[in-house]
């Protein structure tokens, strides 16, 4: 056995990361990343910033209505087209709502923001067109990369933990199952390996992949793991090849 004891540069936990998501299809995050893009344009991020903190509360006249339509022709939102009269002037801009609430030349209430006045709304209308719909989706694709972001940073460092302080030693291969998962049509496998941790008591470690023929019962494979806690392992083979070779028993 031998003890790593080393420090891994950006470069090379950058590589271990890259590693972890080289199964995530570019075209997903490509879409996702469009999506956002695509959906942000249309969402008036100074309301969002100024308008959901301290507000003050002015009076504004409704002047004009427009009706925003969906391709089905369905109206969609009313554009409520207002003049603030606000003590620094009036200031004409528009708010939205999905449905129908004010006349031309009805008097309205206006929340405008304390820190910047130029920002404003009609009170309980948005800014952003079909906000629900628009923030809600937002709101989904954002939380689901950063909940992946942070499962694949949190995977990473547990690695460049084992890496870091764990110690190398040499497992062998003692079984092979078929999980009946298959990605892509292949079959994926369950390839179960033992190895003697510094407390002389064999431990298991498994991994899965969809090729049955990468690894052999006939050949020991190097592995690291955390002499205080065996379970948290991983064979050199499962590292980037640069990483791999620095680590490889002398």
């Amino acid at each position: 056995m031998s003890l790593t004891n080393r420090k891994l540069s950006f470069g090379l936990k950058t590589s271990i990361f890259l590693k972890k998501i080289k199964w995530i299809p570019i075209f997903v995050l490509c879409g996702i990343l469009f999506v956002l893009f695509t959906v942000s344009r249309e969402v008036d991020w100074q309301e969002v910033r100024y308008l959901r903190s301290e507000v003050g509360i002015g009076d504004g006249t409704i002047d004009k209505i427009y009706r925003n339509y969906n391709e089905d022709g369905e109206v969609s939102a009313y554009e409520y087209v207002y003049t603030f009269h606000s003590p620094w002037g009036d200031k004409q801009w528009s708010s939205f709502s999905s449905k129908a609430k004010f006349k031309v030349q009805e008097p309205v209430e206006i929340e405008y923001s304390l820190e910047n006045p130029d920002i404003h709304r009609i009170k309980g209308l948005t800014n952003t067109k079909s906000e629900g719909k628009k923030m809600g989706l937002i709101f989904i694709l954002i939380t689901i990369c950063i909940a992946g972001l942070i499962y694949y940073l949190y995977s990473t460092s547990r690695i460049v933990k084992v890496i870091e302080q764990g110690l190398i030693t040499k497992a062998k291969l003692t079984n092979i199952y078929n999980t009946n998962i298959t990605i892509n049509e292949e079959p994926v496998f369950k390839f179960e390996f033992t190895f003697k941790g510094e407390d002389q008591k064999n431990h298991l470690y498994s991994l899965k992949k969809t090729n049955r023929s990468s690894f052999n019962k006939s050949q020991k494979y190097p592995i690291c793991y955390l002499p205080d806690s065996p379970t948290k392992a991983i064979l050199l083979l499962e590292l980037p090849q640069n990483l791999a070779e620095l680590m490889q028993p002398q």
